[in-house]
């Protein structure tokens, strides 16, 4: 049923990242469902790819396509490299509540990107930083648990992801 509900989905906004994650998370054994998903995978990441050259100060193609790489497949190292770009470049405008808002989120993307990478103390360091900008929005305050979580299996003390 929930499958039926991201097809129809996507069907209507073939752009949505969040859909297309959640279509690569679940598990599906019919090759030509798993192909769909890697081609709209790589059409967003193209897509995101021509933003940018297009709008090269414009922080949320490189966020988009960190977004999704981090949470389907692709070049983590990439989407790491990208994604700090966009933090930069957010960084660089922020001068209201609401810049420091979107500077969590762009944050929440990047700690993402390193739990991809399986580098815990730096996704628990970025997602800290964007819980103390974003506190209200608690996804970001789940998420961080989840990456503190995984800190602690992987043996590493929490405290060195805060240096």
């Amino acid at each position: 049923e929930q499958r039926d509900f991201l097809d129809k989905a996507i069907d209507e906004e073939p752009g949505d990242l969040d859909v297309i994650i959640a279509l690569h998370k679940l598990k599906d054994d019919d090759p030509n469902r798993k192909q769909r998903i890697a081609n709209l995978i790589k059409s967003m990441v193209d897509d995101c790819r021509e933003k940018m050259e297009e709008f090269p100060d414009d922080p949320v193609y490189y966020n988009e396509l960190a977004w999704l790489v981090a949470n389907t497949e692709g070049d983590v190292d990439e989407a790491i490299r990208l994604s700090h770009k966009s933090v930069e470049l957010v960084r660089a405008e922020a001068i209201s509540d609401e810049d420091f808002k979107r500077l969590g989120q762009y944050l929440d993307t990047l700690a993402h990107c390193y739990f991809a990478k399986r580098d815990y103390a730096a996704a628990v360091k970025y997602q800290t930083e964007a819980a103390k900008l974003d506190p209200h929005t608690r996804a970001i305050g789940r998420q961080l648990e989840v990456f503190r979580a995984a800190l602690a299996s992987a043996g590493a003390p929490a405290a060195a992801a805060q240096q």
